[in-house]
């Protein structure tokens, strides 16, 4: 028996819940194996045991239902977590999609109220770029702007930092160099930051503080697909 998905109201304590719903699972699966039984022949009958029924839980292994239970399953196969196969035709605008989210994390996270610029560098143009870079504008935990950005060198950035000086308000820069389309792991949580630099020579980041950031906006995360049928 297959469980793919489990969602129970706010008001309902899942510790109270889960084992009730489960013993009435298996019950709902002995009706109807038993029912089965007089459909068959003797000997195909025979081979069915409704005296120990296992129930596979195909839900996310960070569900509270699979917490709970973990002492009492059987250890999953150690193959590698669903992956995700995706292309990101314009990275600004998918910034701006999951900003929630990603204000939601750095809320929660060393840097919530940050504010700052965070330059990411893609030695090149990539698919989802029309510039060899992306700048995440931040103000107080808050992404104001996600737009196309390309590193000019040293010569053009120490101009613009003179000029934000002359005005008063020289921006906190958080920056970091991926290889072409690494970046898209990291965006999708398939892999950490510490993953990627330890992977790709070309993953530079400037300093602790835009590793924090890059860290608490991109956790590496659990891969799962809930299956729904109607």
């Amino acid at each position: 028996m297959k469980l793919e998905a489990l969602a129970l109201e706010e008001t309902v304590i899942v510790e109270d819940a889960l084992y009730p719903i489960l013993r009435q699972l298996i019950a709902n699966k002995t009706r109807d194996l038993e029912s089965l039984k007089n459909y068959l022949s003797t000997e195909d009958a025979a081979t069915i045991n409704t005296n120990s029924i296992s129930i596979l839980l195909q839900i996310h292994p960070e569900h509270p239902a699979v917490r709970l239970l973990n002492p009492l399953m059987v250890p999953a196969s150690q193959d590698p977590e669903f992956r995700y196969y995706v292309r990101i035709v314009d990275y600004p605008q998918f910034i701006r999609t999951v900003t929630p989210e990603l204000e939601r994390r750095l809320e929660c996270s060393p840097m919530a109220g940050t504010t700052g610029r965070l330059r990411l560098d893609f030695y090149r143009k990539v698919e989802g770029n029309v510039a060899k870079g992306l700048e995440i504008i931040i103000e107080k935990g808050k992404i104001v702007e996600a737009q196309h950005w390309t590193n000019l060198g040293y010569q053009a950035n120490a101009e613009e930092y003179l000029a934000w000086k002359e005005q008063g308000k020289v921006p906190v820069i958080y920056t970091a160099a991926f290889a072409p389309l690494t970046f898209n792991t990291l965006l999708l949580g398939e892999r950490s930051l510490n993953d990627l630099m330890w992977s790709y020579g070309e993953t530079l980041v400037k300093n602790e503080e835009s590793k924090l950031l890059l860290n608490a906006l991109f956790p590496k995360v659990s891969q799962h697909i809930d299956t729904v049928y109607y």
